[in-house]
């Protein structure tokens, strides 16, 4: 996040909704039947990592507390002119949960939030990537040889980390944040 935009955020957003990433980050995702924890890098030194769903919580203009009414996505880590969204789903198959709404639904929370903690007009956002983290609840029979996979499909909204197995409980994302920057066909949309 750029320093002008980063101050505005700041002053804007309660502290207790979002956490400032300036060394390599343990940030648990929390399900109802399971918990899974992410390794952020700093990505610039103004990195936040947000929740939506906390940000629901803390507004209280909805019923449910964090699992108020409305799709959103696990995690938004923000950094210089992206926004890189996470959504987590865990099942029997890759393929049956679609993510395309959560990340739709909690990009409309995120805009509304930074529109209107942003008194100065200050908006830097140009882009987002959007990450799709799937956990398996069966072991594969084959050997497992990295903690997770990374696939890059033309006819996604999302880039997919599959995780290896169901007992990997945490996952470093660095790798995936440099393969990112070295790839120019990664999925990249207008924020």
């Amino acid at each position: 996040m750029e320093t002008d935009f980063f101050n505005v955020f700041k002053r804007g957003v309660n502290a207790d909704l979002y956490q400032v990433i300036n060394q390599p980050t343990s940030i648990s995702l929390k399900e109802i039947d399971y918990t899974f924890n992410l390794i952020i890098p700093p990505l610039d030194r103004n990195t936040v990592s947000l929740r939506i769903e906390d940000v629901k919580e803390q507004a209280k203009y909805l019923n449910g507390g964090k699992r108020a009414p409305g799709k959103d996505y696990d995690l938004a880590i923000i950094a210089s002119d992206c926004v890189y969204q996470i959504e987590m789903k865990r099942g029997e198959n890759l393929g049956k949960h679609q993510p395309d709404v959560q990340l739709k639904h909690g990009e409309r929370w995120l805009k509304h939030l930074l529109e209107m903690s942003n008194d100065d007009d200050c908006q830097q956002i140009e882009k987002k990537i959007n990450i799709y983290l799937y956990v398996p609840t069966k072991q594969k029979s084959n050997r497992i040889r990295k903690k997770y996979t990374t696939y890059f499909y033309t006819n996604k909204s999302y880039i997919i980390v599959e995780v290896s197995s169901p007992t990997i409980k945490e996952i470093d994302l660095e790798p995936l944040f440099k393969t990112i920057g070295s790839k120019s066909e990664v999925i990249q949309e207008l924020w």
